[in-house]
């Protein structure tokens, strides 16, 4: 995570120290969840959660991808609480629309009281429509997914240029890229119990490119955007690298050691 060169862009571009704190708190205010779920004692308890509001709070005063953290809150209670258990999502229908209208309230604070004309109004501005927007997005994520496989110092930039889709077929790789996603995504529903982490890992990434990937009139693509969703990439990396030290202790850290070391130097590069 640390290394690795995609992360560059949003520790140099001053502005987007507003990503990296609100990832920061965003991780704070998860970890006291857990932190809350795990302890006995009722009092500590409520003290982690309260915590894990006010780092909410400070996330999404830094930047508004920290929205998120109720579904992905949820996710983790669902998956690693209640053990995926159905019974357990029926029962929780209420909360779910309850925490549904709280984030739909906290997005109009954003958006001002006409988010309709706002969204309007800056889509004049733009040379795409809500409708191609989303297309387009279909190959930015799988180009984001690229990007963290094979981080080449060429292939990055501050501004990267995509073309628009206008259609599912114009261009092609735009049914491509939403095949290639749908597969990711039904990969996690049908491993969700076989292997808990990597769907997890999966619904992590999307999750945390929703707000930004969406109908919103936002310039198309950044790599910044990376940086939050990159956790759960990490995350899956770093079980594996775990798996590998039980297993083939010299292998893994080899590996390790060099994946480092071409990420440090693509970094500087």
């Amino acid at each position: 995570f640390i290394t690795h060169p995609v992360q560059t862009q949003s520790v140099l571009y001053i502005v987007q120290r507003m990503a990296t704190l609100s990832t920061m708190f965003y991780l704070i205010a998860l970890l006291c969840y857990i932190a809350g779920r795990h302890t006995q004692s009722s009092r500590q308890r409520w003290s982690f959660w309260c915590c894990s509001i006010f780092s909410w709070g400070l996330a999404l005063g830094s930047k508004e991808i920290a929205l998120t953290l109720p579904v992905t809150l949820f996710l983790y209670e669902w998956y690693f609480f209640q053990d995926l258990h159905w019974k357990w999502l029926r029962t929780s229908l209420q909360p779910i629309l309850i925490t549904l209208v709280l984030l739909s309230a906290i997005g109009l604070v954003f958006l001002g009281k006409h988010p309709v004309d706002l969204l309007t109004a800056a889509f004049e501005t733009r040379d795409f429509s809500p409708l191609q927007r989303i297309l387009t997005q279909f190959r930015v994520l799988v180009f984001y997914i690229t990007m963290l496989v094979f981080p080449h110092p060429a292939r990055l930039n501050l501004m990267h240029h995509i073309d628009t889709s206008f259609s599912m077929i114009s261009p092609f790789t735009t049914l491509l890229s939403l095949a290639i996603l749908t597969t990711l995504v039904t990969l996690a529903f049908v491993y969700a119990r076989r292997h808990r982490l990597l769907s997890f890992c999966i619904f992590w990434f999307f999750l945390h490119l929703f707000i930004e990937s969406s109908f919103l009139p936002l310039l198309m693509i950044f790599e910044h955007r990376l940086y939050l969703p990159m956790v759960g990439v990490v995350l899956l990396m770093g079980s594996l690298s775990y798996r590998g030290l039980s297993q083939r202790p010299s292998y893994a850290i080899t590996a390790g050691l060099i994946l480092i070391v071409i990420f440090a130097w693509s970094s500087h590069t």
